[in-house]
């Protein structure tokens, strides 16, 4: 009596259909992983430019405001208060990136509206090209540690 053959896999062919897959799994996400750090680093630079050259027209414009009144940032990237902002990158200890609001270039922070007078952008953290998204955002913005870029926001405050 002859035997019906199945059709069906082997269990040898499983296991190369595993071990294809794996590897496949080992390069992938490694890669999908890179692509949301990259994208979260794009979406911070974009903010910081925006700080840097959108913030001044406002004042120009407007005389006085805050970050609130000013500027529209993500939650999910910021920590935002009226005179103060700071990144959400370092797991919540040392903010990556602040920008504070100035009344004079002493670094008095302001307290009101009127008051503004100065941009301050500030990091803590020193520049690598190559380290963790903080590390790489400071180096894109060549931002250096403990010498804050101050912007001058009101005509008034601009010296030739």
């Amino acid at each position: 009596m002859p035997l019906k053959s199945k059709k069906a896999f082997t269990m040898l062919e499983l296991i190369f259909i595993l071990v294809i897959l794996g590897i496949l799994a080992a390069v992938a996400i490694p890669k999908i992983s890179a692509s949301r750090e990259d994208a979260k680093l794009v979406a911070l630079k974009s903010d910081i430019n925006t700080l840097k050259s959108s913030f001044p027209a406002f004042f120009l414009s407007q005389g006085q405001g805050t970050f609130n009144t000013a500027i529209t940032l993500s939650p999910s990237n910021w920590d935002i208060g009226d005179y103060k902002i700071s990144t959400k990158l370092n797991n919540n200890a040392t903010p990556c990136i602040s920008a504070r609001l100035l009344n004079d270039e002493n670094g008095t922070q302001a307290t009101t509206p009127q008051s503004v007078k100065f941009l301050e952008i500030s990091t803590p953290i020193v520049a690598n090209q190559k380290g963790d998204l903080c590390e790489k955002l400071v180096f894109e913005l060549h931002l250096t540690t403990n010498t804050p870029l101050i912007i001058p926001l009101l005509s008034s405050s601009i010296v030739f």
